[in-house]
């Protein structure tokens, strides 16, 4: 029996690979159950590599719509390279709803001033934002209020957040959410708020139907554990 050659051998292989990457090309490459990219987009890197490409080689194509970004790390709104607005707080997840309204969250602070990283302190503050930079405008509509529900006293000193009628939430405002973390993320569908409040060691998702005046807390939340902190637990 004679057998194949070299060449056919190959021919074979090549055939095959070419076949698989076919089926395959489209679909994402697991690894341990995590999507890494997708089969072609593992095939255009390589071949860059190959060619000669110096440094990391991006997956998708460069955006034809942002072409370049600039940073303004010296200062913040509203003038360039002036002082920052809201001192202390950070975070800043953002909703903008389908009603045209935009919403800011932060945690740990203030917010904007006369808020700063003492005054009206917060674990979860939230205010709308009206105008187009540099002339922007905000309004309190949750956060630390001035009798002293919804502010984050253990990290001012003495154990009390000093207050300020500018910045104090409204009185009708939730209370209910800082004990259940900072809002890491937020996201606006319809007219409805949906934050991701994290604790340290869970994160609690809450909603808003009234433009974030009050929070409803799901009934369920995703404990930190050492497997991660996607794990559902009611």
């Amino acid at each position: 029996m004679k057998l194949p050659s070299l060449r056919v051998l190959i021919g074979v292989v090549v055939l095959f690979a070419v076949t698989l990457l076919v089926i395959i090309g489209g679909r994402d490459i697991l690894v341990r159950g995590r999507v890494i990219t997708r089969a072609w987009d593992v095939v255009k890197i390589w071949r860059a590599r190959m060619a000669g490409a110096a440094g990391p080689v991006a997956p998708f194509p460069q955006s034809s719509v942002i072409q370049s970004i600039t940073w303004d790390f010296a200062g913040g709104l509203p003038v360039p390279g002036g002082a920052a607005l809201a001192p202390g707080s950070d975070l800043w997840s953002s909703a903008w709803l389908a009603n045209g309204t935009t919403f800011f969250a932060w945690g740990d602070g203030g917010g904007f001033a006369p808020g700063d990283n003492f005054t009206c302190r917060a674990r979860f503050g939230i205010d709308s934002v009206t105008g187009t930079p540099p002339g922007l405008s905000f309004t309190r509509v949750g956060g630390c209020r001035a009798d002293g529900t919804g502010c984050e006293n253990a990290g001012c000193p003495g154990g009390v957040c000093p207050h300020n009628p500018s910045c104090d939430a409204p009185a009708t405002s939730s209370s209910n959410v800082n004990a259940y973390g900072a809002p890491v993320a937020m996201l606006g569908i319809g007219n409805t708020i949906y934050a991701n409040l994290d604790s340290g060691t869970a994160q609690t998702l809450a909603t808003s139907t009234d433009g974030g005046s009050t929070f409803a807390l799901f009934s369920w939340n995703f404990p930190k554990t050492a497997a991660g902190s996607f794990v559902p637990e009611m």
